[in-house]
């Protein structure tokens, strides 16, 4: 997931949404503001960052950094909001590594 088109897409997946309309009410937020959102005429704002999150279970960080590399325009200024995500990304993945048993663990525990 690297655009916001992604990211309404994973909130409409998650959801179970037919349209972005749907995904709009369920935002609170108008199906043009969604519409300009996908067609990058715009970005959510960070309140409808952090809903999209919520929805879709992912870091608020990786949201924000996704929308900021969409909204930035030199490309040191989109790279550093692409760190911001991708550092996010790797935060769930380490915490997930984490509550994850080992498999020897596991074994030596009977778990």
């Amino acid at each position: 997931m690297r655009t916001v088109a992604d990211l309404l897409d994973k909130c409409r997946e998650t959801c179970s949404l037919a349209s972005d309309n749907a995904l709009a009410k369920k935002l609170g937020v108008t199906r043009q503001a969604v519409s300009g959102w996908r067609r990058g005429n715009s970005q959510p704002d960070t309140v409808s960052c952090d809903k999209i999150a919520e929805i879709c279970a992912i870091p608020l960080q990786r949201v924000l950094g996704i929308v900021g590399e969409a909204r930035a325009i030199g490309r040191e200024e989109k790279a550093v909001w692409r760190k911001l995500a991708s550092i996010a990304a790797a935060i769930v993945i380490g915490f997930m590594a984490l509550l994850a048993p080992t498999r020897s663990y596991a074994t030596s525990h009977n778990v």
